[in-house]
């Protein structure tokens, strides 16, 4: 059986962990051969770095037209437009170059890694080949992603496989029987809380024992609730500190909203908030911190709150679709409903006095990020849907 995985990006996120994790598991898979092809040179350098499986070139496929169906992007700038436009008049080629590289690689199915990929889609169907399609996207609920985008994925692909139950529920009706969620894999093998001492970590990042520790790995981006992160340590104690790991604050301020974090910044004491950038190993961070917060504001699979959960650390979240319906409320966490520095501050200075909460929320975490995010349950499931679309193929053959 010969995958052929189509990446869509061009910068490390969570997409292409996904795919990492899951192919990592499929290489040792009997009878499953694989191929990762991609446009971007960065990717195809990290998909090497890290698959023995081979890595290939991809022709363009135009994501920000695939960006436009599944989005709220208005073309209401000039930038927009000649964006829309460029993919829009490009897209025959794309796919009959998409399609002309399908029939020299033969595999048996395409697997698209990203909701936005409808070109490659197209030119899979145009030479017949089975596509599972894999929807990591939470699509808006405007007229374009109802009617259009919503109806296309699930009328094109052989089978949908979606991140969570919120991304099957916005693609409509299943009346195809061909929506299947399985939640995104995450690094178990380096996510192992075993392999840290929480006090050594702490010191390597210059906190004292008896300091607590609480990170966010969004970065400064108001869909993660930056603000409200660094908002919230105003109302938290000397002994609490905050570590945002992520794209940087920019000195001096490159917009509105980070001019309004380094306002808030001023007010608290130096060392209280500190932004160390885009790291690569979170582990240890996971490891060193007391609690972890996810503070998305728009709807966005919470990735680092099973990773936290793995390492058995306790999550708070805002109350917001796709998030807030992950976590159990003060049973593997706490869900925030208003959205606001100051309850989420309460929450913070709440939780770290409570270290029998805090443990045991740790652990209720740790077993449902098992049983959802487990890359050897993950590619099993994902094997099962692959040969049930190839035995549903040959029986239509027979």
């Amino acid at each position: 059986m010969k995958i052929l995985y189509v990446h869509h990006g061009t910068i490390l996120g969570g997409a292409p962990l996904s795919l990492l994790y899951l192919a990592r598991e499929m290489e040792r898979q009997p009878g499953v051969e694989l191929e990762i092809v991609c446009h971007s040179p960065a990717m195809r350098d990290f998909f090497s770095k890290n698959l023995q499986s081979p890595v290939s070139l991809w022709v363009n496929p135009l994501t920000y037209f695939g960006k436009y169906l599944i989005w709220d992007i208005r073309l209401d700038s000039l930038r927009a437009l000649k964006l829309f436009l460029r993919d829009f008049f490009n897209i025959p080629k794309s796919i009959l170059w998409q399609a002309w590289l399908l029939r020299r690689k033969k595999p048996d199915v395409v697997h698209l890694n990203s909701s936005v990929l409808f070109t490659s889609a197209l030119a899979a169907r145009l030479v017949g080949i089975p596509i599972v399609w894999h929807v990591r996207e939470c699509l808006h609920t405007g007229f374009r992603q109802r009617r259009i985008s919503a109806p296309i994925i699930r009328r094109l692909a052989n089978r949908v496989v979606t991140i969570s139950e919120l991304e099957a529920r916005l693609l409509g009706a299943d009346t195809r029987d061909n929506i299947r969620v399985i939640y995104n894999p995450i690094n178990f093998d380096a996510l192992q809380p075993g392999l840290y001492d929480q006090n050594s970590e702490k010191g390597k990042l210059g906190l004292r024992e008896s300091e607590k520790l609480v990170i966010s790995l969004g970065g400064v981006n108001p869909r993660k609730g930056t603000f409200e992160q660094v908002e919230a340590m105003c109302y938290t104690d000397s002994q609490t500190k905050l570590i945002i790991a992520g794209p940087p604050l920019h000195m001096p301020p490159a917009s509105d909203y980070e001019r309004a974090i380094a306002e808030t910044l001023s007010a608290l004491p130096q060392g209280k908030v500190v932004f160390i950038g885009m790291i690569e190993d979170i582990a240890p961070l996971l490891a060193a911190c007391d609690l972890l917060l996810f503070t998305g504001v728009k709807s966005h699979f919470p990735r680092p709150i099973f990773e936290a959960w793995r390492m058995k650390k306790p999550v708070i979240v805002f109350e917001m679709d796709g998030i807030s319906n992950n976590v159990d409320h003060f049973v593997d966490g706490i869900i925030v409903k208003d959205i606001s520095g100051r309850s989420l501050g309460d929450a913070i200075a709440s939780l770290l006095k409570d270290p029998s909460a805090m443990q045991r929320f740790g652990e209720a975490g740790s077993k449902k990020a098992e049983c959802k995010c487990n890359p050897v349950s993950v590619a099993a499931q994902v094997v099962a849907v692959y040969k049930s679309v190839l035995s549903r193929r040959f029986l239509r053959a027979g």
